[in-house]
């Protein structure tokens, strides 16, 4: 039983399988990105990849807009989709809306702000600190925690400054490695994908709660907060023209089982309340957008909604320009994971079993597993170390982290290897599971709709898509099939080496081992990552340059 919550645990979270609980109501986001310094602006932010953008943004007949987790807007497969924002001269000012960062870019990104000196908490974080401890205290406390990860990182990208593209010492990488952060980019290569002329609007609308201010009376605050950045990003989606709003979020709300008890009618009193605030306020908002057609996954809690001893939301909505979406699993079954609606609302289901779509183009697990062996290493000189500094510079003593240059050299060779491994082209595909997936399937058959005919209500494309799925009549429910055979096929499939790897390559690497050893063992667990067969690794043109820099190892080392 949750005990912030009584006898009732409300779900919430993007409607994936296997997501960390940081995207419930009862979560905390622990990075505050409305406190981000200036010069890390381009961190969470990267610029645009340079490509034609009045002539990209004059393409797209019909516009898309996902409410989500931010996407990667320079992935390659998004390049002709994302719609920015231009100015008079047609350069970038913006990609939809951020309001976990309060400003223009919905990047899927996250800055490392729990690394920022005391002088940069906000308000209300700076109070909490005091209660514990001193500013001085929390700076060398800082130092202390983050300094060896900070340096490694700084000298990690001054040996190959193109690993920037992967990490950065203000980038927390770590966090990005949720698949909560890379779920919007997945999600949008499946709304758009092989169609230059749907155009993409991202609005980062989750994690929905900021700060620590953002927190207050547990779920309450944070539902109001949802509800408040729902309608915002509603109405711009509205004036730039959207016609489709993915949805690929959801929750619900279990009624409690009996009231018999002061304390269970409490929990009650919040049900009710909670109803009210996402329930309620989401049916008014969607009725107001009659024109605009709200595709909303169903869940992954494999229940029964009936929007009385459960709520649903979005999708449990009666509305008539929302459509529920649950998923299918590859056999063209009702996947087990899927909730099911029972309210009167339009219910398709589509494949959500294993998809195969966009992961970050500038995400790199493999990276961070080989930072790591590089901090987690317990014999040999380190690359970053530390030392006792006093004097009237540091009148209590400070840490100074210090680089070993010899260290240094010999870490180069496997850095240098490494930026060949996250280049890989097979890392910017993933496969997930979740009505998140079947959803936005939805949404691009929607959108081949309307690129066909300009439907003037959400309701009526809702009947074309009916007419081109094939009816299952349930017990309790009448729903639409719409299997991969009869949606539009994704060309990443048909590519033949296209391996979409789903694992984290791990990294065992030792310094008691030589370094031609280790890289040696690099090699070999590239080759593993990559799930290739041998042939086709050491034939593969993508892979060169890393065969060049394993072959002439023994060389470098020598000089």
């Amino acid at each position: 039983m949750n005990k912030l919550l009584g006898k009732y645990k409300p779900r919430v979270s993007l409607a994936i399988l296997s997501l960390p609980f940081c995207l419930s109501l009862t979560s905390c986001l622990e990075y505050d990105q409305t406190v981000i310094r200036p010069e890390h602006t381009n961190v969470g932010n990267p610029e645009p990849a340079p490509r034609p953008f009045i002539k990209i943004n004059k393409n797209h007949k019909v516009l898309l807009a996902i409410f989500d987790s931010g996407i990667d807007y320079n992935h390659p497969d998004l390049i002709n989709n994302v719609h920015f924002e231009l100015d008079e001269k047609g350069n970038p000012i913006g990609a939809g809306k951020d309001y976990m960062a309060n400003d223009n870019w919905a990047s899927w990104r996250v800055v490392d702000t729990n690394s920022y000196e005391f002088q940069y908490l906000s308000t209300e974080e700076k109070e909490d600190q005091l209660k514990q401890t001193t500013e001085k205290k929390y700076n060398t406390d800082l130092r202390r925690r983050i300094g060896e990860r900070q340096c490694l990182l700084k000298e990690v990208i001054e040996i190959d400054p193109r690993l920037s593209q992967f990490t950065h010492p203000y980038r927390a990488t770590i966090e990005e490695e949720q698949t909560t952060y890379r779920h919007g980019t997945h999600v949008a290569g499946l709304m758009t994908y092989d169609r230059p002329d749907f155009g993409l609007i991202p609005y980062r609308i989750l994690p929905y709660h900021q700060n620590r201010q953002d927190k207050i009376d547990s779920n309450i605050g944070k539902a109001d907060k949802f509800a408040e950045n729902f309608a915002d990003a509603i109405s711009d989606a509205d004036k730039k023209g959207v016609k489709i709003v993915n949805l690929s979020i959801g929750g619900s709300f279990l009624r409690p089982d009996d009231v018999s008890s002061p304390k269970d009618e409490a929990a009650l009193e919040k049900f009710n309340n909670l109803t009210a605030i996402i329930s309620k306020r989401l049916t008014e908002i969607i009725k107001t957008y009659p024109h605009i057609l709200f595709v909303a996954a169903a869940g992954n809690d494999s229940g029964w909604s009936d929007n009385d001893s459960r709520i649903q939301y979005p999708c449990g909505v009666e509305a008539d320009n929302i459509l529920c979406v649950g998923a299918l699993n590859k056999r063209d079954s009702k996947a087990t994971f899927t909730n099911v609606p029972l309210s009167d609302v339009d219910l398709v289901f589509a494949p959500g079993a294993k998809v195969n779509s966009l992961s970050p183009s500038d995400y790199c697990p493999f990276l961070n597993q080989l930072l790591d062996s590089f901090l987690t290493e317990k014999s040999g000189a380190p690359l970053c170390s530390y030392k006792e500094v006093e004097g009237p510079r540091a009148p209590d003593s400070e840490k100074i982290w210090t680089v070993n240059e010899n260290v240094k050299r010999a870490k180069s060779v496997i850095i240098k290897a490494a930026y060949e491994a996250c280049s890989y082209k097979d890392n910017q595909y993933i496969k997930f599971n979740g009505t998140s997936m079947a959803t936005p399937l939805v949404s691009h058959l929607a959108a081949e709709i309307l690129a066909e005919k300009n439907y003037a209500k959400a309701s009526e494309v809702i009947e074309q898509i009916k007419l081109k799925a094939q009816v299952k009549k349930g017990k309790s429910f009448t729903a639409f099939w719409l299997t991969d055979s009869m949606l539009m096929p994704r060309s990443w499939d048909k590519k033949k080496d296209s391996q979409g790897p789903n694992t984290t390559p791990v990294l065992k690497l030792t310094s008691n081992q030589s370094l031609q050893n280790q890289t040696t063992s690099l090699h070999r667990q590239v080759y593993d990552y990559m799930s290739l067969d041998l042939n086709s690794y050491l034939n593969h043109p993508d892979l060169m340059p890393l065969k060049i820099i394993m072959g002439t190892q023994s060389t470098e080392l020598q000089n």
